[in-house]
């Protein structure tokens, strides 16, 4: 059986009677691990992005299978492989990015130290999405990967937020927080776009993006990534 690793707050005394005294401090177990990072100096990149992602729909590259978009456009899951200097670019500031989170993230949830995996290579696949008044994402997951994330290259600057249109939205991911519940305890993160804005979190995470509204569009590439997990020895 393993066991989780347990994050306490800083140690602190506490005076129970003058007899009794306690060293005590609070213990995070179990802890969900996201990040977020806002990017300058890419306004060329997401120019390009933006362009190429509606240049597959125009192109009637849209998936065929089953997915969470209603009333919006969902590319086929294949957009690192196109050979742009914009997406060569952002592939690159995405593996930056994952690095970073992926060792934060790993530590908060493994006793085995990420270096026991040996040379991992990320395995990284993407989509892009345009959604359109009413369009949606609809509360889902990604299976078979470790974390899931997306960025978003052009976002309307006068983006209609009212009841959190065209939000992201995470959900809490803890089944039973819901069984007692505290008075004005929430059960979502929500999370307004913007361009240049990169969202990632662990794949096991419910999410979904509230109804779009406006006459513009809102342009995001969505992305899963995996590891070939084989400790050593």
């Amino acid at each position: 059986m393993s066991t989780t690793k347990i994050i306490s707050s800083k140690k602190s005394k506490l005076d129970i009677t003058p007899q009794i005294k306690a060293d005590c401090h609070a213990l995070s177990t179990f802890p969900t691990l996201c990040y977020q990072a806002r990017h300058e100096g890419v306004d060329d990149m997401n120019k390009e992005l933006s362009a190429i992602i509606r240049e597959l729909e125009q192109q009637g590259r849209e998936a065929k299978y089953p997915n969470s978009v209603k009333e919006g456009f969902h590319s086929t899951s294949d957009f690192f492989t196109i050979d742009r200097p914009a997406v060569k670019q952002f592939h690159a500031l995405l593996v930056k990015n994952l690095q970073h989170y992926l060792r934060q993230y790993w530590s908060s949830e493994s006793s085995l130290p990420l270096a026991d995996l040996g040379d991992l290579k990320l395995q990284l696949w993407g989509w892009s999405l345009i959604l359109r008044e009413g369009s949606i994402s609809a509360p889902h997951m990604h299976p078979h990967c470790m974390v899931s994330g997306v960025y978003y290259p052009e976002i309307p600057d006068d983006l209609n937020t009212s009841k959190n249109a065209g939000c992201f939205i995470l959900c809490d991911p803890r089944p039973r927080a819901a069984v007692v519940p505290l008075k004005g305890q929430g059960n979502t993160l929500v999370i307004k776009p913007e361009t240049g804005l990169l969202l990632m979190f662990p794949s096991y995470m419910e999410h979904y993006v509230m109804p779009f509204k406006g006459t513009s569009e809102r342009l995001s590439i969505a992305f899963n990534v995996d590891l070939p997990l084989h400790a050593k020895g």
